[in-house]
């Protein structure tokens, strides 16, 4: 049988994961971590929202696994059953303000590269 890409919910989760760990990856504090420079973000009020729930989905639900965002059900006896894999999905409108921001912040960066390369520094 034929299935799209992601359609099967382990593969929605690994996509969904590595979309929020990757995105976050240059923002988070960390040991050896630089600051990333704030301005080049340069979003809008939608964009700096979507910016802030990635951050906020990668250190609480997928880097640290905080406690608060884990369910347990109990089963008989002592034996608790810990349900970690979430499922998070995004819609397409999420999905596309992601791309023209990143998009943007891509171009951005490479600028100001191309300006650290010509200045010599």
């Amino acid at each position: 049988m034929f299935t799209r890409r992601g359609s099967v919910p382990i593969q929605q989760t690994a996509f969904t994961t590595t979309l929020i760990v990757a995105y976050a990856r240059p923002f988070a504090a960390g040991r050896g971590n630089i600051d990333f420079p704030k301005r080049l973000l340069q979003y809008d009020d939608k964009e700096a929202a979507l910016h802030q729930r990635l951050l906020k989905l990668r250190n609480q639900e997928y880097a640290h696994s905080d406690a608060s965002t884990i369910s347990v059900k109990p089963l008989k006896g002592v034996i608790c059953s810990i349900q970690s894999i979430r499922d998070l999905r995004f819609a397409p409108a999420e999905l596309k303000l992601f791309l023209g921001m990143t998009t943007g912040l891509f171009s951005r960066i490479h600028e100001r590269m191309e300006e650290i390369r010509l200045s010599g520094s």
